[in-house]
Protein backbone atom coordinates (compact mmCIF):
# COMPACT_ATOMS: atom_id res chain seq x y z
CA UNK A 1 0.00 0.00 0.00
CA UNK A 2 1.39 3.41 -0.99
CA UNK A 3 0.27 5.09 2.23
CA UNK A 4 2.24 2.59 4.32
CA UNK A 5 5.39 3.49 2.38
CA UNK A 6 4.99 7.16 3.32
CA UNK A 7 4.98 6.49 7.07
CA UNK A 8 7.97 5.72 9.25
CA UNK A 9 7.76 2.56 11.39
CA UNK A 10 7.48 4.80 14.49
CA UNK A 11 4.85 7.20 13.06
CA UNK A 12 2.48 8.97 15.45
CA UNK A 13 -0.65 10.93 14.55
CA UNK A 14 -2.40 13.31 16.96
CA UNK A 15 -5.79 14.27 15.58
CA UNK A 16 -7.81 17.47 16.06
CA UNK A 17 -9.49 15.99 19.15
CA UNK A 18 -6.29 14.99 20.93
CA UNK A 19 -6.35 11.26 20.15
CA UNK A 20 -2.89 9.77 19.68
CA UNK A 21 -2.71 7.04 17.04
CA UNK A 22 0.38 4.98 16.32
CA UNK A 23 1.19 3.84 12.79
CA UNK A 24 -0.92 0.63 12.72
CA UNK A 25 -3.86 2.34 14.42
CA UNK A 26 -3.81 5.26 11.98
CA UNK A 27 -3.60 2.95 8.96
CA UNK A 28 -6.65 1.03 10.25
CA UNK A 29 -8.47 4.34 10.75
CA UNK A 30 -7.71 5.52 7.21
CA UNK A 31 -8.79 2.15 5.79
CA UNK A 32 -12.15 2.58 7.52
CA UNK A 33 -12.76 5.89 5.72
CA UNK A 34 -13.26 4.25 2.32
CA UNK A 35 -16.28 5.59 0.47
CA UNK A 36 -16.41 8.97 2.18
CA UNK A 37 -16.40 12.06 -0.01
CA UNK A 38 -14.17 14.17 2.23
CA UNK A 39 -12.07 16.76 0.43
CA UNK A 40 -8.90 18.27 1.92
CA UNK A 41 -7.56 21.66 0.81
CA UNK A 42 -4.07 22.78 1.82
CA UNK A 43 -3.40 26.47 2.54
CA UNK A 44 -0.50 28.52 3.87
CA UNK A 45 1.87 25.56 3.61
CA UNK A 46 5.46 26.16 4.70
CA UNK A 47 8.36 23.69 4.74
CA UNK A 48 11.62 23.99 6.68
CA UNK A 49 14.41 21.47 6.18
CA UNK A 50 17.19 20.98 8.70
CA UNK A 51 19.50 18.15 7.73
CA UNK A 52 17.46 14.96 7.47
CA UNK A 53 14.33 16.46 9.04
CA UNK A 54 11.59 18.53 7.39
CA UNK A 55 8.87 20.35 9.29
CA UNK A 56 5.75 21.14 7.25
CA UNK A 57 3.10 23.49 8.67
CA UNK A 58 -0.13 24.75 7.19
CA UNK A 59 -3.89 24.72 7.25
CA UNK A 60 -6.20 21.94 6.09
CA UNK A 61 -9.79 22.74 5.23
CA UNK A 62 -11.75 19.47 5.31
CA UNK A 63 -15.16 19.52 3.63
CA UNK A 64 -17.73 17.10 2.28
CA UNK A 65 -19.60 14.22 3.82
CA UNK A 66 -17.82 12.20 6.44
CA UNK A 67 -15.24 14.62 7.80
CA UNK A 68 -15.78 13.55 11.42
CA UNK A 69 -17.91 10.45 10.89
CA UNK A 70 -20.01 8.93 8.12
CA UNK A 71 -23.14 10.98 8.82
CA UNK A 72 -21.47 14.32 9.53
CA UNK A 73 -21.37 16.93 6.78
CA UNK A 74 -19.86 19.79 8.79
CA UNK A 75 -16.54 21.23 7.68
CA UNK A 76 -13.43 21.21 9.84
CA UNK A 77 -10.40 23.49 9.63
CA UNK A 78 -7.15 22.48 11.29
CA UNK A 79 -3.68 23.92 11.58
CA UNK A 80 -1.22 21.07 11.16
CA UNK A 81 2.40 20.25 11.77
CA UNK A 82 4.04 17.32 10.00
CA UNK A 83 7.54 16.03 10.69
CA UNK A 84 9.25 14.14 7.86
CA UNK A 85 12.59 12.31 8.02
CA UNK A 86 14.95 11.39 5.18
CA UNK A 87 15.87 7.70 5.49
CA UNK A 88 17.09 5.16 2.96
CA UNK A 89 16.82 7.61 0.09
CA UNK A 90 13.22 8.74 0.69
CA UNK A 91 11.10 10.98 2.87
CA UNK A 92 8.82 9.37 5.46
CA UNK A 93 6.27 11.08 7.67
CA UNK A 94 7.29 10.65 11.29
CA UNK A 95 4.62 12.67 13.11
CA UNK A 96 1.43 14.66 12.54
CA UNK A 97 -0.31 17.07 14.93
CA UNK A 98 -3.66 18.79 14.25
CA UNK A 99 -5.18 21.74 16.08
CA UNK A 100 -8.73 22.87 15.24
CA UNK A 101 -9.19 26.42 13.97
CA UNK A 102 -12.34 28.16 15.19
CA UNK A 103 -13.64 29.88 12.05
CA UNK A 104 -13.78 28.37 8.57
CA UNK A 105 -14.91 31.71 7.07
CA UNK A 106 -11.48 33.29 7.43
CA UNK A 107 -9.98 30.71 5.03
CA UNK A 108 -12.53 30.64 2.24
Amino acid sequence: MALEQLLSPTYTHTDAYGALLHRAEWLRYTGGRAGRSTRIAFKDVSTRIEGDVAVVTGINELTGAGVRDVGDGAALVIRFTQVWTWKDGRWQREAFQATPVAQIAQFT
